[in-house]
This record gives C-alpha cells, structure tokens and sequence, in this order.
C-alpha cells in the first residue's frame, strides 16, 4: 500500500507535469487538438472514461483532475492529437 505522503508526492508530481506538458503544447503553436490518456485499470475514475479516444480543441481542453475524479490521485495524461478526427467532443 502506498502511503498518504507518497500519494501526495506522486499527485504534485503529475499536476506539475500536466501543467508543463499543456503550456508547451499552447506554446508550439502548432498542436490543435489534445486527448486525455489514462491507464485502463480499476483505479482510473468514471469522470475521465467518457473522452477516451476523443481529440479536445486545445482551448476548450479541461483542467487534470477533472471535476469529480474519485481516483486515489489522477494518472491522466494529455497528448497531442491532431491526428485524430472526432466529431464526439460535443457529446462528451
């Protein structure tokens, strides 16, 4: 089991990760759209699982840990995906 101080370490670890990883993908200029990865395991929340395979428009991308994520601390990641065409955004 994973104590509670390394729980903490590991989420700032991956927010501050997160923060980075979305400014440098605003500051290039180049990436238009972003998918959230996640691990496919029991210990990934429901909040994330509807935009699986779904590219965001960079603006409208949201803030990591989504509202509602029960998970012990959030694992998502996001990626470029400009290569992905989805028309499924507006329903997620």
């Amino acid at each position: 089991m994973i104590s509670e101080e390394r729980i903490k370490q590991l989420d700032a670890q991956m927010r501050a990760g997160r923060v980075e990883n979305l400014a440098s993908h605003r500051a290039s200029n180049v990436v238009k759209t972003i998918e959230i990865l996640f691990p496919y395991d029991d210990r990934t929340c429901q909040a994330v699982r509807k935009f699986d395979g779904i590219a965001i428009p960079l603006d409208d991308v949201p803030e990591l840990p989504l509202p509602g994520c029960d998970a012990e601390y959030c694992r998502c990641v996001y990626v470029c995906a400009d290569d992905l065409l989805s028309e499924d955004f507006d329903d997620a």
